[in-house]
Protein backbone atom coordinates (compact mmCIF):
# COMPACT_ATOMS: atom_id res chain seq x y z
CA UNK A 1 0.00 0.00 0.00
CA UNK A 2 1.30 3.45 -0.86
CA UNK A 3 0.93 6.71 1.04
CA UNK A 4 -1.60 7.76 -1.63
CA UNK A 5 -3.76 4.68 -1.07
CA UNK A 6 -3.44 4.87 2.70
CA UNK A 7 -4.54 8.51 2.85
CA UNK A 8 -7.44 7.94 0.46
CA UNK A 9 -8.68 5.04 2.59
CA UNK A 10 -8.12 6.96 5.84
CA UNK A 11 -10.16 9.92 4.58
CA UNK A 12 -13.09 7.79 3.47
CA UNK A 13 -13.15 5.11 6.18
CA UNK A 14 -12.14 6.97 9.35
CA UNK A 15 -14.42 9.21 11.30
CA UNK A 16 -12.00 12.14 11.41
CA UNK A 17 -13.99 14.27 8.97
CA UNK A 18 -17.56 15.32 8.43
CA UNK A 19 -19.05 14.73 4.98
CA UNK A 20 -18.23 18.22 3.62
CA UNK A 21 -14.62 17.92 4.78
CA UNK A 22 -14.32 14.49 3.14
CA UNK A 23 -15.71 15.84 -0.12
CA UNK A 24 -13.31 18.80 0.00
CA UNK A 25 -10.31 16.54 0.64
CA UNK A 26 -11.26 14.07 -2.07
CA UNK A 27 -11.78 16.94 -4.54
CA UNK A 28 -8.30 18.28 -3.68
CA UNK A 29 -6.73 14.92 -2.92
CA UNK A 30 -3.58 15.20 -5.04
CA UNK A 31 -2.70 18.50 -3.38
CA UNK A 32 -3.46 17.09 0.09
CA UNK A 33 -1.35 13.99 -0.60
CA UNK A 34 1.59 16.20 -1.60
CA UNK A 35 1.00 18.43 1.44
CA UNK A 36 1.03 15.64 4.05
CA UNK A 37 4.59 15.06 5.18
CA UNK A 38 5.63 11.66 6.44
CA UNK A 39 8.52 12.80 8.59
CA UNK A 40 9.49 10.43 11.38
CA UNK A 41 9.54 13.35 13.82
CA UNK A 42 5.88 14.15 13.09
CA UNK A 43 4.59 10.57 13.01
CA UNK A 44 6.48 9.81 16.24
CA UNK A 45 4.00 11.94 18.20
CA UNK A 46 1.18 9.64 17.04
CA UNK A 47 2.94 6.26 17.05
CA UNK A 48 4.35 3.71 19.48
CA UNK A 49 7.33 2.99 17.23
CA UNK A 50 10.73 4.47 17.97
CA UNK A 51 11.89 7.41 15.91
CA UNK A 52 14.70 5.23 14.51
CA UNK A 53 12.18 2.56 13.46
CA UNK A 54 10.03 5.17 11.75
CA UNK A 55 13.06 6.57 9.93
CA UNK A 56 13.99 3.10 8.66
CA UNK A 57 10.46 2.54 7.34
CA UNK A 58 10.27 5.95 5.66
CA UNK A 59 13.78 5.75 4.18
CA UNK A 60 12.90 2.36 2.66
CA UNK A 61 9.79 3.74 0.96
CA UNK A 62 7.37 2.28 3.49
CA UNK A 63 5.61 5.53 4.35
CA UNK A 64 2.20 3.84 4.50
CA UNK A 65 3.52 1.27 6.98
CA UNK A 66 4.87 4.07 9.16
CA UNK A 67 1.48 5.77 9.00
CA UNK A 68 -0.31 2.51 9.83
CA UNK A 69 1.61 2.41 13.11
CA UNK A 70 -0.17 5.52 14.38
CA UNK A 71 -2.53 4.99 17.30
CA UNK A 72 -4.01 8.48 16.87
CA UNK A 73 -4.62 8.60 13.13
CA UNK A 74 -7.59 10.93 13.48
CA UNK A 75 -5.45 13.48 15.32
CA UNK A 76 -2.78 13.28 12.62
CA UNK A 77 -5.36 13.67 9.86
CA UNK A 78 -7.11 16.60 11.58
CA UNK A 79 -3.79 18.38 12.19
CA UNK A 80 -2.85 18.02 8.52
CA UNK A 81 -6.32 19.03 7.34
CA UNK A 82 -6.25 22.22 9.41
CA UNK A 83 -2.73 23.09 8.21
CA UNK A 84 -3.81 22.36 4.61
CA UNK A 85 -6.82 24.69 4.89
CA UNK A 86 -4.66 27.44 6.40
CA UNK A 87 -2.11 27.05 3.59
CA UNK A 88 -4.88 27.37 1.00
CA UNK A 89 -6.32 30.45 2.74
CA UNK A 90 -2.86 32.03 2.88
CA UNK A 91 -2.35 31.38 -0.85
CA UNK A 92 0.53 28.97 -0.31
CA UNK A 93 -1.19 26.19 -2.26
Amino acid sequence: MTKYDFLKEAITKNHAFIKKEQEFLLKNFDKFNDFVKTDAEIIYDYSDLSIQGLRVLINNGLEADAMKSMYNLNGFLRMNFEAFCIAIAMGEI
